[in-house]
Order: C-alpha cells, then sequence, then structure tokens
C-alpha cells in the first residue's frame, strides 16, 4: 500500500501466489492469485486480509458487472460468478477453451478465447452462455470502447470491429 500523498509504501499484504489482477468493490479489495488458485480479499479500510477464497483451476482475471464479480479460469475453462455481499462463488458457466478477456455491455458479457476466433456471449442475468460470434482469424488485442470491440487477428494485417448492438462484425 503506497500513501500517494507521501509517495512512500505504508503497509505490505500478503496475497496468494501469483497475484495477476486486484479489483475493488464495496470497501473491498479483490486479488485474483493464479498459481495458488484461490483470491485473496481485503479490508480497504483496515488494509487486512478477511479472507481468501477457494477458486480452483488458474484464476486470471476479473470485471465486475451489475454488483457481481466475473472470475475467467482459463484451466477449467470457466467463468465463475462471484456473490461480494458473502464473498462466495455463486455459479460457474462452462465456456469454450481458454478463456481469457471478458468485456461488459447492457446484461452481455462477451468472452475472447487466446488462440481461438471465438467470441462467446453470455447472459448476465441468466448466468449462462448464450451463443458465440465467430472472428475470421484467431484473436490478439482486444479493447472496448462505447459498445464497440476492436479485436487484432494474429497473422493478420487489420483489425475487426464488433458491434455490441447487434453481436456483429461491422468492419
Amino acid at each position: 500500500v503506497v500513501d500517494l500523498k507521501k509517495n512512500e509504501l505504508i503497509e505490505t499484504i500478503r496475497v496468494g501466489s501469483n497475484p495477476v489482477q486486484m479489483t475493488l468493490y464495496g470497501g473491498k479489495g479483490y486479488v485474483v492469485n493464479k498459481m495458488s488458485s484461490d483470491m485473496t480479499v481485503i479490508d480497504l479500510e483496515t488494509q487486512k486480509v478477511i479472507k481468501t477464497l477457494l477458486v480452483g483451476g488458474v484464476p486470471s482475471r476479473m470485471g465486475v458487472y451489475q454488483g457481481k464479480g466475473f472470475v475467467v479460469d482459463w484451466k477449467n475453462n470457466l467463468i465463475l460468478v462471484l456473490d461480494f455481499e458473502e464473498d462466495s462463488i455463486l455459479k460457474r458457466i462452462k465456456v469454450a477453451s481458454c478463456p481469457h478477456k471478458l468485456f461488459f455491455y447492457k446484461d452481455k458479457g462477451y468472452l475472447t478465447h487466446c488462440g481461438s476466433p471465438l467470441i462467446t456471449i453470455i447472459d448476465l442475468k441468466a448466468q449462462r452462455t448464450e451463443g458465440y460470434i465467430e472472428n475470421k482469424a484467431n484473436i490478439g488485442d482486444v479493447i472496448q470502447h462505447r459498445h464497440y470491440l476492436y479485436v487484432r487477428s494474429y497473422a493478420s494485417n487489420r483489425v475487426d470491429v464488433y458491434n455490441f448492438e447487434s453481436d456483429h462484425l461491422v468492419a
């Protein structure tokens, strides 16, 4: 923990093995620990670990949408739905292999898969997969801007653009 006014380290909080991402929600920090297959929950006021949540597999990323956490487990091909009130796993959604980055728009999640042309569409309210969009080539880097998803494909000289409003490729 760094005091930004003084530019000094004021606290070190021990978490699981290979922390890859931290998300803040409701006065808590959620640290995704890739190699220890868990998440560390930190009380931001006291700067203390209040819980370690066993996730299993290899959690790699986490997003927050409408009061729920969505954790990507790329080893078990799952999206784990996290309840922030209880700090527990509500549901496990099975997805295609090697889930990578998750984006949100309205009540849908859009999940890319490493080394694959697929984008999985997830109905966030029903907490289930709804379908797929197939890119023209394997997906590289991805960026969201408003209701568009910009997809750089591996081994090509183009960026594909998807419109979340229509779930279709537009360019």
